[in-house]
């Protein structure tokens, strides 16, 4: 086949409504472009605009345009909290101003905070004055569910309180408000020996001090020598090295790449399926709605993209979200709260990511 003219690409390029900025050198050379509708601007492979790729900004608003949050919708949102709006809305993410119906205390929340079920920081604060102030029987009866005795007095929920384990006698600092919701004795968790036990047992060993629960921590396989962070429950649950897993996503097989998000709450999803499979279906009857997918014929390069997107929202600050909630509390480990981080940005990194694992 012989070389494509200026001219052909100039008109591939127009056909989904976008424009060189510079000329078009190969397929696979990514090209400054800039889009006729929206006016933004990013480098894509020309090849994929030979395949129909358009704005991934405009792309992902038309997808959206039609869930579009109505302004009665935000009024009656804002209302539940006790709120009335007083500036124009912008997104779901931008501040917005409004005026609290109870004290006519005005600030600037965002939307997406009060759908979250946020209202007036300035009653919240007093609200937070008056329940500090419990009686001390409560106080005790609360440490007592948690397994706890005071052996100090009380001053405020946010100031440190000695107290005593009843089961094993260890005395420390207790923040009263964490006892309120139920933590217990810091002793009686799991020791880091025996995650360091149980991480052995699935063949894994940390790369770096941690205490447990579901803070992620860098681990190795001491088979393949894989490293990647896992929170150490999963490995109380038995899960080892995932390159090892002889379960689960198959990296023979072709895998499909895909982004997801969801409107309330508010996160986003990335995550990998072997072509075929009912992974991506379970999501969809979730209700997560599917931004794009890529399909890659090596499976271990589909979970690099993975890793890789998950780590570049990590350097952006997103905040990892807890499985409460996800919905069906499937897949926590790959979601994160947009905000720091939105879909037209990930949607083009992943695409950079991708494109040279789609060329011929």
């Amino acid at each position: 086949m012989g070389r494509v003219s200026q001219e052909e690409w100039d008109r591939r390029a127009a056909a989904v409504g976008i424009q060189w900025v510079s000329p078009v050198s190969s397929s696979a050379t990514k090209t400054p472009a800039r889009c006729l509708a929206c006016g933004h601007e990013w480098s894509p492979h020309p090849g994929n605009i030979q395949q129909g790729h358009r704005c991934p900004v405009c792309a992902y608003a038309t997808r959206r345009s039609a869930d579009r949050v109505q302004p009665e919708e935000w009024d009656r949102r804002a209302t539940a909290v006790g709120l009335v709006w007083m500036g124009e809305y912008v997104s779901a993410q931008s501040k917005r101003l409004a005026r609290c119906t109870t004290c006519d205390h005005e600030f600037a929340p965002r939307p997406d905070s009060v759908r979250a079920g946020h209202g007036c920081p300035a009653c919240g604060t007093r609200k937070g004055g008056l329940s500090i102030r419990v009686a001390d029987n409560e106080w005790d009866r609360r440490a007592n569910a948690a397994g706890l005795q005071w052996i100090a007095p009380h001053e405020r929920a946010d100031v440190p309180r000695r107290a005593r384990c009843l089961a094993c006698g260890y005395e420390y600092d207790a923040w009263p408000d964490h006892v309120r919701r139920g933590h217990g004795c810091r002793n009686c968790i799991v020791p880091v020996a025996e995650w360091d036990r149980r991480a052995a047992a699935v063949g894994i060993r940390w790369l770096e001090p941690h205490s447990g629960g579901n803070e992620h921590r860098s681990a190795e396989c001491t088979t393949c020598g894989f490293r990647w962070s896992p929170p150490p429950r999963s490995v109380t649950d038995g899960s080892g090295c995932p390159s090892c897993a002889t379960t689960g996503l198959d990296r023979a097989l072709p895998t499909i790449v895909y982004l997801l998000t969801f409107d309330d709450p508010p996160l986003m999803k990335v995550g990998v399926a072997n072509v075929g499979s009912r992974r991506l279906g379970d999501h969809r009857a979730r209700q997560w709605e599917v931004v794009e997918t890529w399909v890659l014929e090596d499976g271990h390069e589909a979970e690099w993209v993975e890793r890789t997107v998950m780590s570049w929202w990590k350097e952006c600050g997103a905040q990892r979200a807890q499985r409460k909630d996800v919905p069906g509390r499937d897949g926590y480990t790959e979601s994160v709260w947009r905000g720091r981080v939105d879909i037209p940005d990930t949607l083009e990194f992943m695409q950079e990511l991708i494109a040279p694992s789609m060329e011929d």
